[in-house]
């Protein structure tokens, strides 16, 4: 039963990060700051990867 718990709150944390990370993708993209972009991209696809 914990290991459920446990297996949730991760997935919880990683879809919270995942919208927090979406939403600063798309202020940068705003702001044209493509480096920046490009960096929160990667993280985004690496966090996928993760789940």
């Amino acid at each position: 039963m914990d290991d459920y718990i446990r297996a949730i709150k991760r997935e919880s944390e990683s879809s919270q990060e995942l919208r927090t990370l979406k939403q600063m993708l798309i202020q940068a993209e705003k702001e044209n700051d493509h480096q920046s972009a490009a960096r929160i991209g990667m993280k985004l696809i690496e966090l996928k990867r993760k789940t």
